[in-house]
């Protein structure tokens, strides 16, 4: 089962998300969870891979994904290798439905790949 775990960013806003599965019940490949989701992101059609659309920070790619027409970041921290998910500020009443989304997709995954 994956989980949904709503949390605040940096700056105070809770407009963050992860999910939380164990990777290797998910994919039958030995891939990271980066690679997990950009497959996953781009065989939805959330994200289309341009690279005008990944942005490199200090620590930190984002990843421009949209879901239903709703813009939302896929965050990777490089130093955690950890991924999370953000929504802006004026989408914030959207992110339960993408958080939803993405866990159904998710879950969808496994079911595909016969784990």
């Amino acid at each position: 089962m994956v989980q949904i775990n709503y949390m605040r960013s940096f700056s105070g806003n809770s407009n963050c998300f992860s999910l939380l599965f164990p990777l290797k019940e998910f994919t039958s490949e030995s891939i990271s969870e980066r690679e997990f989701y950009l497959s996953l992101l781009q065989k939805a059609g959330y994200f289309d891979g341009k690279k005008g659309h990944c942005h490199t920070m200090i620590w930190s790619v984002h990843y421009d994904c949209v879901c239903d027409g709703i813009p939302f970041t896929m965050v990777y921290d490089e130093d955690y290798d950890d991924i999370t998910f953000a929504v802006g500020l004026e989408n914030l009443q959207q992110m339960p439905k993408i958080a939803e989304q993405l866990q159904a997709l998710v879950e969808s995954e496994r079911r595909a790949c016969g784990i």
